[in-house]
């Protein structure tokens, strides 16, 4: 599988088309990364952003081990579940990329956390989509119940990725219950596009009236 297969599902998705091509943006140099960063910590998947004046430059690192992985995938397949941490960190810098490179045409701000939060629903969303039926039927706990902290992250890193995975658990729950489970995929896709283009706080106020499940 390639990136771009993960860009122009996301753009298909959400209504909105980029000029670039993610696979451009690509690099898979850890030590050019770490050059770069001046970070101690090596992150499987980092996007780049330097801002120059009304100029934005990006890219988007993946692990070479975790990107070798990722392009040897078919879907749908098992093994996006089996081994989704591969596939999700390459969903995640595809979600990260489009939606800082949509919200920059706009000269629109975006915080950490609405990366998060975004990165969160398009995994699921993408997963949904390229595993079997009976792989999709346990997908919700698998992604928002089996994960754990990278070593090395922050406290302050810490609350933002357990609170994006809070509101996008709730989120992700809710369209399963009223869109996928029983057969509304194109009542989803609306919604999903409206919320693309909600605030943050307009994003988490919605989630926060959404019904509590006892399972997300």
């Amino acid at each position: 599988m390639r990136l771009d297969v993960l860009q122009n599902r996301l753009e298909s998705i959400y209504e909105v088309e980029l000029d670039h091509c993610i696979d451009d943006f690509l690099t898979t140099d850890q030590k050019l990364v770490s050059t770069l960063t001046r970070s101690g910590r090596a992150a499987r998947e980092q996007v780049l952003v330097q801002q120059e004046g009304v100029d934005l430059w990006l890219s988007l690192y993946l692990d070479s081990e975790v990107y070798a992985r990722f392009s040897q995938y078919v879907v749908p397949d098992s093994n996006c579940v089996r081994q989704r941490g591969d596939f999700c960190l390459a969903a995640e810098g595809v979600s990260h990329f489009l939606y800082l490179c949509w919200n920059a045409n706009y000269e629109r701000e975006v915080t950490h956390l609405d990366l998060e939060l975004q990165a969160e629903i398009d995994k699921y969303l993408l997963l949904s989509e390229y595993v079997t039926q009976e792989s999709r039927e346990n997908l919700h706990p698998l992604l928002f119940k089996s994960w754990k902290f990278d070593d090395g992250l922050s406290e302050e890193e810490q609350h933002r990725y357990e609170k994006a995975n809070r509101y996008a658990s709730k989120y992700c729950w809710d369209l399963e219950q009223r869109y996928l489970r029983i057969g509304r995929e194109q009542e989803m896709m609306r919604e999903l596009r409206r919320f693309y283009r909600k605030t943050q706080e307009q994003k988490i106020r919605m989630i926060e009236t959404l019904p509590a499940a006892s399972s997300c």
